[in-house]
């Protein structure tokens, strides 16, 4: 298994009011005063799916998954086939980095992935296929939204009970 791990941190800036006109002519100086500023440590690995690359980004209580360098019938195929591997590494790999299990169940996790990945199916054939703005402008935001899968705990993750029936109605039995 080839993998990459880059330890890193990122600046997320929150504007606690809202910006103005002002904001164009001073934005250092109302930056100071509306924005707060959060640092955050990440960490990015890179595996082996079925001699495909696929980046995950970890977080506290989340991982995210980047599908959006696939754009093949056949990439996605091989993601399909190799999601339960992918999830074990995941898992093994956010405990190594966090000292603590990734809460997790496996059949939600592998539900949330396919169900990213369908969608991000169907966007990628829509933007191929047809070709009236509306609907490439619907293509384009679905593809946006399920080419990068944020996998998180209940506590973080609001979706987390839609994919757990989900998980448990196809793959937990």
């Amino acid at each position: 298994m080839n993998s990459i791990y880059k330890k890193d941190a990122y600046i997320e800036i929150l504007a606690t009011t809202n910006a103005t006109q002002t904001f164009d002519y001073y934005p250092f100086l109302m930056c100071i005063f509306t924005c707060t500023i959060i640092m955050r440590e990440f960490s990015v690995k890179i595996y082996d799916v079925r001699q495909k690359k696929i980046n995950v980004r970890f977080s506290p209580n989340v991982a995210s998954i980047d599908c959006t360098g696939f754009v093949s019938s056949e990439d996605l195929t091989e993601i399909y086939i190799g999601c339960k591997n992918l999830i074990q590494k995941i898992k093994t790999d956010y405990r190594d980095f966090y000292q603590k299990d990734l809460q997790i169940d496996n059949a939600s996790f592998m539900a949330e992935i396919w169900g990213h990945l369908v969608a991000y199916r169907i966007a990628l054939w829509m933007k191929k296929n047809i070709k009236i703005s509306l609907m490439q402008r619907f293509a384009d935001f679905v593809a946006f939204r399920s080419g990068v899968i944020d996998c998180g705990e209940t506590k973080v993750d609001t979706n987390r009970w839609f994919w757990d029936i989900i998980g448990w109605m196809f793959f937990g039995r």
